[in-house]
């Protein structure tokens, strides 16, 4: 068996494509470098040169590597797709700088997605979901999604679901297409319902709305000082609603930190000032005061040290007494925490409710991904919901959900489950959207191809034949009939033509 394998693995390390200089592993170890990894292709070339130290590998460029990349992307983007008759589809757009946008069409067939049901699988993966269509276009009205749909399904067959947002031209496109095809299952992403739940009882809630700018002020504020591993996380200009848990627990935390009255991570200083006798002014008498200004500029580097020195000044017994209410004025930890943070402790109540709101969020999307989108989905949720909290926003909450199960659920035939959420591919896209901010000028270009290799399981035997398939030739005509001239290209035309170009010495 052993022999076996090593024969097998030196016939995939001597596979090399016709008239190349590199094997296929190399090939493959290259593309999966800038799939998984998220390198860079200057970065690939760098890891293939520090390996070549001790290994002895081939070490090729980047734009050698770039080019592989784009002929299994092309490879597998051109493919003939499977012909099925229980496709779902699952349609998004992305926009970059530009005027170009991208729709893709994710498809995973009905019985792979019961049989993860069955096998309680309950996320999908990328390698789970076919790319069937990548369409670079300058507008996206619901007649040119609807025609794209329709050519979609003559050449896959027609889907038994479509699942997206409900953004007004896609909507409309996938309407459309409907209406002229009865009998799909036409699903609104629940994810996305959730956050335009979300943006209509927060956007115009002025507690809310300044929560999220004390966040703010506090992130810059903070970023660059001791309490930086306090700081909020960076909310984001689009889909805020999408992330809101993670703001919320920030808050939870931070209140729950603050509980503890450990600030030691801070700093573990102490210090007897005149803000120290300020903050005492109501809680000691006179006396002790005066003590306590006798030692002005007193420093401590630590607790114990500070203990010490508030037990010379008061004697033992008194220093029992006082020791706790001096050291919360004295700790220089605690004062930092409250001048920038302590904002934060008005809104605990607040933060409980919108941590409840999401838990009910979060548990209708775990049936969801558990069991599906079924007829029974809104008498299972019903059932669940009784050992819910009885607050009014929960109450309200798990209302909203009962009614969209309701709507969509009654959509969907006896004794079949359907998808529910698009999740995946906010997911994929992310994965493109990391390369692409890494760009000076991030618009749409070749490197959509990364939507395509997410969701491929690379093989050898793929590699090799995109690579004897796939030529120069063909990358440089589809990304011209694709994409046409590039921004950063007519950028440095019209630049170009530039007489008075300053030149700092």
């Amino acid at each position: 068996m052993v022999t076996v394998e090593k024969s097998k693995s030196r016939e995939i390390i001597a596979l090399k494509p016709a008239q190349y200089t590199y094997p296929v592993f190399i090939i493959q170890l290259a593309i999966q470098q800038r799939i998984i990894s998220f390198s860079s292709w200057r970065a690939i070339e760098k890891n293939f040169k520090l390996w070549a130290q001790f290994f002895n590998l081939p070490t090729p460029d980047f734009t050698t590597i770039r080019q592989w990349f784009l002929k299994l992307g092309i490879f597998e983007l051109i493919k003939s797709k499977e012909k099925r008759t229980d496709w779902i589809f699952i349609i998004d757009t992305i926009v970059e700088q530009g005027h170009k946008k991208c729709l893709l069409i994710l498809g995973l067939s009905y019985q792979q997605w019961t049989e993860k049901l069955k096998a309680k699988k309950k996320t999908l993966q990328h390698h789970d979901l076919d790319i069937l269509a990548i369409e670079i276009v300058e507008k996206t009205q619901g007649e040119i999604i609807e025609s794209l749909i329709d050519n979609l399904a003559n050449t896959v067959g027609k889907p038994l679901q479509i699942i997206s947002d409900h953004g007004s031209d896609i909507k409309k496109g996938i309407e459309l297409y409907i209406s002229r095809n009865p009998g799909i299952i036409y699903t609104y992403d629940f994810t996305h319902q959730v956050a335009l739940w979300l943006k209509k009882d927060l956007s115009k809630n002025h507690e809310f709305l300044e929560f999220l700018q004390q966040c703010n002020v506090t992130l810059s504020q903070i970023k660059q000082t001791k309490l930086s591993f306090l700081r909020p996380t960076s909310q984001r200009s689009k889909a805020r609603y999408h992330n809101l848990d993670i703001l919320v627990n920030w808050g939870l935390n931070l209140v729950q930190y603050w509980k503890k009255q450990d600030f030691s991570l801070i700093t573990t200083e102490f210090i007897i000032d005149r803000e120290t006798l300020f903050l005492l002014r109501e809680e000691l008498d006179q006396t002790s005061l005066r003590k306590l200004a006798e030692i002005l500029g007193t420093k401590a580097s630590s607790k114990t040290s500070f203990y010490q020195v508030i037990t010379e000044k008061f004697g033992r017994e008194l220093c029992q007494k006082k020791v706790l209410i001096i050291s919360q004025a004295a700790e220089l930890g605690r004062r930092k925490f409250l001048e920038k943070l302590g904002w934060l402790l008005d809104y605990e109540k607040q933060l409980q409710i919108y941590a409840e709101i999401l838990e009910v969020f979060a548990k209708a999307k775990k049936q969801l991904t558990q069991q599906g989108l079924h007829p029974l989905s809104q008498p299972d949720w019903l059932e669940l919901t009784k050992e819910f909290s009885d607050s009014p926003w929960v109450q309200k909450t798990q209302q909203k959900v009962a009614q969209y199960l309701g709507i969509e659920g009654q959509k969907i035939p006896q004794n079949q489950a359907f998808l529910a959420t698009s999740d995946i591919i906010e997911s994929i896209f992310g994965k493109y959207k990391i390369f692409a901010s890494s760009a000076s000028n991030s618009e749409i270009n070749e490197m959509i191809l990364t939507l395509v290799l997410s969701t491929t399981k690379l093989t050898p035997d793929k590699v090799l034949q995109a690579m004897e398939t796939i030529q120069v030739n063909d990358v440089n005509a589809w990304s011209e009939e694709v994409f046409g001239q590039s921004m950063l290209s007519k950028r440095k035309l019209a630049f170009s033509t530039s007489t008075n170009s300053i030149k700092v010495a």
